[in-house]
């Protein structure tokens, strides 16, 4: 990881490629919400700079332009767009996922912030082409891959 605590390019490429294994791993399982659709992944550092921008192939072209949106949303919020979700739909914010979704921001499951071990906000990963819960559920995988990581101590 970079000394000004943002994530750097090996750190960013772990993440994006766990995300992609893990989807090519659980393709066939029945249990995994979304399986066998393809992703894109991408991962931003703590100033919004995309360092990895990954798309499977057979991806729409939605996944990998929502991917970045997603992640840009978690970090601007410095909060998953899961918990932004939450949060409205708790304020009697009733949108569906697609009414509060623009080339800026959305509210829609599948994008978490990255920390430190110390709770340091170091950047942010986006996910799209699975269902909400399937795109959060590959987001999460990737933040558990970089918390796993010898950087994430650091």
């Amino acid at each position: 990881m970079q000394e000004a605590l943002s994530l750097g390019l090996k750190e960013a490429e772990l993440i994006c490629d766990a995300c992609i294994n893990e989807t090519l791993r659980t393709k066939d399982d029945e249990k995994v919400v979304g399986a066998g659709y393809p992703i894109g992944v991408c991962v931003i550092d703590r100033h919004g700079t995309v360092l990895c921008h990954k798309v499977m192939d057979g991806a729409f072209s939605l996944a990998a332009r929502l991917a970045r949106t997603k992640a840009q949303s978690a970090l601007e919020l410095l909060r998953d767009t899961k918990v932004q979700r939450e949060i409205c739909q708790s304020r009697g914010i009733g949108l569906m996922p697609y009414e509060f979704s623009s080339v800026e921001h959305t509210e829609i499951p599948g994008g978490c912030v990255v920390k430190t071990s110390d709770g340091k906000v170091v950047g942010a990963v986006g996910v799209s082409g699975r269902s909400p819960q399937g795109d959060e559920e590959m987001a999460q995988f990737g933040v558990k891959a970089f918390e796993n990581s010898e950087e994430f101590n650091v």
